[in-house]
């Protein structure tokens, strides 16, 4: 994978940028992310080269890299770019990752109520896109639980399910059953204990073997409950 992504660099050093070009690069920095891999290499390569590209380009880019800061536990960086970014744009499919992003740092540090705002606002664009959305609804179940809004915390995690099950994103699918289980663990009790371990368990057949940490998590859940 290094190897590929250094000579994917290489290539867009010594070639002229292409839209399309721009576009493999924006797939490349999301994999990064998600191996934590030469991710800000690759972010800095797409500002020098793609930073000129017209509207959605731009919009995934700025959502990147308000990520890239939340990663590496940069709260007040990836707060900043994101109020500097705000109002660049329009409705756009790119434009709700950057709330979605932002409401995840508010999340991660305790305005649970910011993050449900930002997260509203997502849900509620015309323009989402439906990972996005999902992701937003299973934010907002997070953000809800730790509110203390149960009802609301189940409402999302069953939203969050159902649209991933209409786009077969299987990690999605995981983490809402999972997130549901924590719910009724929470509540105590033998049916409530026999209702997580079953959607613990629903929630294992889901995942993919490169999910480890995940997967371990949740048998971690189910010898718990």
């Amino acid at each position: 994978m290094k190897k590929f992504l250094f000579l994917l660099i290489w290539f867009c050093v010594n070639t002229a940028f292409s839209q399309n070009s721009c576009e493999k690069l924006l797939l490349e920095m999301e994999t990064a992310f998600e191996k934590s891999e030469m991710s800000l290499s690759l972010l800095k390569q797409y500002e020098s080269n793609c930073y000129v590209q017209e509207c959605e380009e731009l919009c995934a880019y700025d959502a990147l890299k308000i990520k890239y800061y939340r990663i590496i536990g940069e709260y007040d960086k990836a707060i900043f770019y994101s109020k500097k970014v705000s109002n660049k744009f329009g409705e756009s499919r790119f434009r709700n990752q950057i709330i979605v992003e932002e409401a995840i740092v508010y999340f991660l540090m305790s305005d649970y109520d910011k993050s449900v705002d930002l997260l509203h606002r997502a849900v509620s664009s015309k323009g989402i896109d439906e990972k996005t959305e999902a992701k937003a609804y299973l934010m907002l179940a997070y953000a809800h639980r730790e509110l203390g809004n149960v009802n609301y915390a189940i409402r999302y995690f069953s939203k969050t399910y159902h649209v991933g099950l209409n786009i077969k994103d299987s990690l999605l699918i995981s983490s809402a059953l999972n997130g549901h289980g924590l719910i009724a663990y929470a509540k105590g009790g033998r049916e409530n204990m026999n209702k997580a371990i079953y959607l613990f368990r629903e929630s294992i057949k889901y995942l993919h073997v490169s999910e480890n940490e995940q997967f371990v998590n949740i048998l971690n859940n189910i010898a718990a409950a």
